[in-house]
């Protein structure tokens, strides 16, 4: 039976601070990568599709896929809510707790 990184650390009972500050970053670099200008070779490597098929087996997740499974919100939800800067870091904080992440 498989069993993610996170349900092994709630099993334990501990927290993984290194975790929480990558995964604190990952989301408050996407909001940063969705503001930025459509211009920007950063916006633009994140909103590029690859065309042409994939190996067999289960569909690999990409990064936003990641973090929005995290966030437990639609990608509408997470880029609408972006676009101000205030709105998204009260997201961030309260879908913090779904990892078990702390926020300085």
């Amino acid at each position: 039976h498989f069993k993610t990184n996170t349900q092994v650390l709630r099993i334990l009972n501990t927290k993984r601070s290194q975790l929480n500050t990558v995964i604190l970053a990952q989301r408050i670099f996407l909001g940063h990568i969705i503001r930025t200008p459509d211009t920007r070779l950063p916006k633009q490597a994140f909103e590029t599709y690859v065309n042409g098929s994939r190996p067999r087996g289960r569909p690999r997740y990409r990064w936003f896929q990641t973090i929005q499974r995290d966030m437990q919100r639609s990608p509408v939800d997470i880029i609408h809510t972006a676009h101000n800067r205030q709105r998204y870091r009260s997201m961030v904080e309260a879908t913090a707790s779904l990892t078990g992440a702390v926020i300085d």
